[in-house]
C-alpha cells in the first residue's frame, strides 16, 4: 500500500506541474507577442516622415541681369571747349602776321603793328568770337588800328582788310557776335572833331564755321 500511494502521488505531483506548465503558456494576457521584421519596418517607415529634397534645379540660385548700357557715338569729334591762353609772346608773334596798313586809298604803309599796346583783355578763348585791337607803333588819335579775331583761341584773320584812323569802339553782343562802330572825319571835321560813324556786325556762324558781316564802313573801304 505504501509503495502504490507513494508511486500515485509522484505521479499526480508530475501531471499537476505539467498541466500549471501548459497553463501558464496559453493564459491569456501574460503573453506580449513580438513584432516580426516587416511590423518594425512598417512602423518606422510611418513614424518617420522623410523632408523633401529640393533639386539642384531648385536650389540653383539665378542672378538678376543688368541692363546694357546704351552708348552714342557721335559722328565728329568732340570739339575743345576753349583754346590757348594768349601769352606776351603769342602777341608778338601774331603782330608780325598781321596785313600791312591799307589805307582808304588803296595805299599799303610801311607801318608795323605795336603789340606791346594791343589790348588783350578782350580776347576770350572760350567765346566763340573775340578779338584783340592792334594799333601802329608810334600812334596818334586818327593813325590806323586793325582788329584781329578769333574764334576759342583760334586766330581767324582781320575784321577789315583796310585799315581807318581812328580807335573802333568794339562791344560784345553775346558769345558769337560783336558790333564795332568806326569813327572817321566828314567833309570839313578835323581829326579832333571827327564825327561820322559806321556801325557793322561781326557773327560766328555755326554752319558755314566761319564769321559773317553785316552793316556799313567808312566811306572808302576797299577790301
Amino acid at each position: 500500500m505504501t509503495g502504490s500511494v507513494g508511486y500515485g502521488f509522484k505521479a499526480l505531483s508530475l501531471s499537476a506541474a505539467l498541466t500549471l506548465l501548459l497553463g501558464a503558456c496559453s493564459a491569456p494576457g501574460t503573453s506580449q507577442a513580438q513584432p516580426t521584421h516587416s511590423e518594425v519596418a512598417a512602423s518606422s517607415s510611418v513614424a518617420v516622415s522623410p523632408s523633401a529634397t529640393p533639386t539642384p534645379e531648385e536650389t540653383k540660385s539665378v542672378a538678376p541681369t543688368k541692363p546694357t548700357p546704351t552708348v552714342t557715338k557721335s559722328s565728329k569729334p568732340a570739339q575743345p571747349s576753349c583754346g590757348p591762353k594768349l601769352t606776351s609772346g603769342a602777341l608778338t608773334q601774331l603782330a608780325t602776321k598781321l596785313p600791312a596798313p591799307k589805307i582808304s586809298t588803296g595805299e599799303i604803309m610801311d607801318w608795323k603793328w605795336d603789340a606791346e599796346y594791343a589790348d588783350p583783355s578782350t580776347y576770350d578763348e572760350c567765346a566763340a568770337l573775340s578779338w584783340v585791337t592792334f594799333p601802329i607803333e608810334g600812334a596818334t588819335g586818327s593813325s590806323p588800328y586793325i582788329i584781329a579775331l578769333f574764334h576759342k583761341g583760334k586766330y581767324l584773320g582781320v575784321a577789315t582788310r583796310t585799315t581807318f584812323g581812328f580807335f573802333p569802339q568794339v562791344v560784345r553782343v553775346d558769345d558769337a557776335q560783336l558790333k564795332v562802330t568806326y569813327t572817321y572825319a566828314k567833309d570839313g571835321d578835323s581829326n579832333a572833331g571827327a564825327s561820322g560813324r559806321a556801325v557793322s556786325t561781326y557773327s560766328w556762324d555755326l554752319n558755314t564755321q566761319s564769321v559773317k558781316h553785316h552793316g556799313a564802313f567808312p566811306p572808302g573801304y576797299a577790301q
